[in-house]
């Protein structure tokens, strides 16, 4: 092991293109490295201030203004290869009964149990929180309120 390194203080030349080569190879990953979905990121302002008398801290975190969000739990959301979906509760197109629709949505903050919909759903609609693996578009249903979920106590704002 001391031979090894003694030959990178031997030969600098060596040391300087193999971390060289090291450098570019890095650089290379890095950029073919694929992101998968950019998170969105909100910059938060902290400011604390501080007195020496009993050591006291006032803490001010200013996260901006609320916003009304459409939100759907955790499970209504199908993940998948070609983008995550959601399946959508619509009247038959003969008239009688209920069939679902497969929506592409595009995700937004996940906070618990509610994941918020930037697009592809809109207030009102009847999404299908279990059993989605049984389900192909048009598939008739039928809505069991016996096992619904009962309304959040705190409404999530992402």
């Amino acid at each position: 092991m001391n031979a090894f390194t003694d030959l990178f203080i031997r030969r600098p030349v060596l040391a300087t293109v193999v971390s060289l080569l090291i450098l570019l190879i890095g650089g290379v990953a890095g950029l073919k490295l694929q992101i998968r979905q950019f998170p969105q990121t909100s910059n938060t302002t902290i400011t604390i201030t501080t007195s020496y008398p009993g050591a006291n801290a006032d803490v001010t975190v200013n996260t901006g203004a609320p916003t009304d969000v459409l939100t759907v739990p955790r499970t209504a959301v199908v993940y998948g290869l070609y983008g995550d979906s959601a399946f959508v509760v619509i009247p038959a197109p003969s008239g009688d009964g209920l069939v679902v629709d497969r929506r592409l949505i595009r995700l937004g903050a996940t906070r618990g149990e509610r994941i918020a919909i930037v697009d592809g759903l809109k207030v009102g609609d009847k999404v299908v929180i279990a059993g989605q693996i049984k389900l192909q578009p048009k598939s008739p249903v039928v809505i069991d309120q016996v096992g619904a979920l009962p309304p959040p106590v705190e409404t999530p704002r992402p």
